[in-house]
């Protein structure tokens, strides 16, 4: 047998086991958010300090994702400045492979600054006090079968003048809607 006639049967082969391989079930591939998620957030959107969020599906398609999140924290920001923070984003999720998704989004972080002995910063960033600021999320999500949630995400924030960007934990549990009929 040629070299040729070999490799035609190694293409045609190669090309009948993709085409049976590739009917997996669409399930295996993607799994299905719950529409519901409670989380803890370790740093992030509060600097240095921890935020309870509720986030909400608001419109699914087979692998995207669109939520709502609010929150409420409480963190540091200079060693003499305490915080209160209210995080209210807008975020899309990319879901890639099972529970694994990729997250990004926008919205904004109300940002209650109180200077301990009546101390601001010299940034001035911090000296504004009470203001909202433009924040956003871009990061990693993973969502077991049971539940557990499970997310690490880069937070960036401006006032327009400065931009930080901080880094986040977030544990926390995902449930369905449950209709009561």
């Amino acid at each position: 047998m040629g070299f040729m006639k070999s490799l035609y049967l190694i293409a045609a082969f190669l090309f009948i086991f993709n085409f049976c391989n590739g009917k997996e079930k669409p399930d295996t591939l993607l799994r299905v958010y719950p529409y519901n998620s409670v989380y803890a957030e370790l740093l992030g959107q509060t600097v240095l300090g921890i935020s309870f969020n509720y986030e909400r599906v608001l419109l699914h398609r087979k692998f995207y994702y669109l939520t709502a999140k609010v929150g409420f924290g409480a963190g540091f920001v200079i060693p003499k400045a305490s915080m209160i923070a209210f995080p209210i984003i807008v975020n899309n999720i990319f879901q890639v492979y099972k529970g694994l998704g990729l997250e990004i989004g926008t919205g904004i972080d109300w940002m209650i600054v109180d200077p301990e002995g009546g101390e601001a910063n010299e940034s001035g960033f911090w000296a504004n006090g009470n203001a909202p600021l433009a924040a956003g999320i871009a990061g990693i999500r993973y969502q077991a079968k049971k539940g557990f949630l499970f997310k690490f995400d880069l937070t960036p924030f401006t006032d327009f003048h400065e931009f930080y960007c901080f880094f986040g934990f977030s544990f926390g549990y995902s449930f369905p809607w449950k209709n009561k009929k």
